[in-house]
């Protein structure tokens, strides 16, 4: 959401110029149409309820773009994810919030962006009530719960740093744990 430097007026997300006065918003055209492009790809995407994914669906055949493997769609599956992650990254940030998560995992359940993000922050609250039950032990227990205190705080500011970029990627040492498929 934007507002015209010239006018003041409304101008909708994805628009090059403002509707009132013509004044151009100095966002780069071919940006804001490869942006809007994606939003109608993702919105067609929600009505078909189609995926398209990275899995092995061809067999033991050679995924190539002449076999219709993801070669051939990868633009319109990152169109997709990009437009899945620009919707739903306020939701996103929900999910490293402890029992949080539950929020953007039942209201949003096509989001494949909030998913993999619901995921990774169950994985962290789960290492967080581990850390919290060995912190119990005397001294060792102790430093373990401090350093695991400080990890557990480091993949939270990195997770949260990961959806407001849109990425998909994993926390160091537990991210590659899958409970949420």
């Amino acid at each position: 959401m934007s507002y015209c430097r010239k006018c003041g007026a409304y101008i909708p997300d994805g628009d090059v110029s403002c509707p009132a006065c013509g004044a151009g918003t100095g966002e780069n055209e071919g940006a804001a149409k490869a942006r809007e492009t994606a939003r109608k790809d993702y919105k067609e995407y929600k009505v078909s309820g189609e995926y398209r994914s990275q899995d092995n669906r061809y067999g033991d055949r050679e995924q190539t773009r002449e076999y219709g493997g993801p070669g051939a769609n990868a633009g319109v599956y990152s169109g997709q994810y990009d437009a899945d992650a620009d919707m739903n990254r306020s939701m996103g940030y929900l999910c490293y919030l402890g029992l949080l998560f539950l929020i953007p995992f039942f209201t949003r359940p096509d989001s494949q962006f909030l998913k993999y993000h619901c995921n990774q922050g169950l994985v962290l609250t789960l290492f967080c009530v581990l850390v919290s039950a060995c912190s119990a032990i005397p001294i060792l227990g102790w430093l373990g719960g401090a350093a695991g205190s400080v990890f557990a705080f480091y993949c939270l500011v990195k997770g949260l740093a990961n959806v407001s970029k849109g990425k998909r990627s994993p926390l160091p040492l537990i991210g590659n744990i899958t409970l949420i498929k």
